[in-house]
């Protein structure tokens, strides 16, 4: 049983509660959750805890990495839709999307510059006004 609630007040402490209301939540006092703090194997399930919250979804991850990959592409889609290739709407609203959503997702990186991607959104909006 104090395995299950030394893990719970480490769960608790790394997603931010107080020591207080982690103890209480595992049906401990305070002063043994102080107790704990100072133990090096409760140090390191908590560090462990800390890592898991901080740590993104292994999906989550691959989504963001799928859409940076992305956006090169939908950029230089909505560029020749600006210089007047034949691209068509539907495509040019998912790159714009596509190219939005990465913004959102700050994956910028993946594009060169923000005034450069301000200034596309601006003459795409320009020539075609979404119809949602």
């Amino acid at each position: 049983m104090t395995d299950a609630r030394r893990s719970r007040v480490a769960r608790a402490l790394a997603a931010g509660s107080s020591q207080a209301r982690a103890a209480k939540e595992a049906g401990v006092h305070r002063s043994t959750v102080a107790r704990w703090l100072e133990d090096p194997t409760f140090q390191d399930t908590l560090k462990q805890q800390q890592e898991l919250l901080e740590a993104p979804a292994p999906l989550e991850a691959q989504a963001t990495k799928g859409l940076s990959d992305l956006v090169p592409k939908a950029i230089a889609l909505l560029e020749e839709a600006l210089s007047g290739g034949d691209v068509p709407a539907a495509k040019a609203r998912v790159a714009l999307d596509v190219v939005a959503k990465a913004a959102t997702l700050r994956t910028t990186e993946a594009i060169e510059g923000e005034t450069s991607f301000a200034s596309l959104l601006e003459k795409l909006d320009a020539r075609s006004p979404r119809s949602d």
